[in-house]
């Protein structure tokens, strides 16, 4: 039982910040130590989905039915699926930084656009059944 205390008190001293992002999805600021960095402390962001880390991401992009989600984590672009808890990897060859998601959720497609890079045009992706 004094196990389970700990690791609860570890666990809410790493969360630096909390933000709803609707639909049971949520972005956690965590702070962790590390020995072989410049830094001590090494700060993240976690996108999750009703407790089920997604993973490390700059911001997540939810569908208005919160069936979806679109996030970048490490170097590529991920569509979830709530309904299967899926993931799917959408990166179209070249990285960029998501800067917005248009979604057309009754047409089954997303545009998606990118930060400071011109020669990265935006993406067009189909949305899986």
């Amino acid at each position: 039982m004094l196990a389970f205390g700990l690791c609860g008190l570890y666990l809410a001293f790493t969360i630096e910040g909390y933000k709803p992002l609707g639909h049971g999805y949520f972005l956690l600021r965590r702070a962790r130590w590390i020995s072989n960095g410049f830094e001590s402390i090494y700060h993240s962001k976690e996108l999750y989905f009703r407790w089920k880390n997604l993973g490390q991401t700059g911001q997540g992009f939810i569908s208005p039915s919160g069936k979806h989600a679109v996030y970048e984590h490490e170097g590529k672009l991920i569509l979830f699926g709530a309904k299967r808890g899926t993931n799917r990897d959408i990166t179209d060859g070249q990285f960029g930084v998501p800067e917005t998601v248009n979604w057309h959720e009754p047409e089954r497609y997303i545009v998606v656009t990118y930060y400071e890079d011109q020669n990265h045009r935006p993406s067009t992706i189909h949305i899986p059944d």
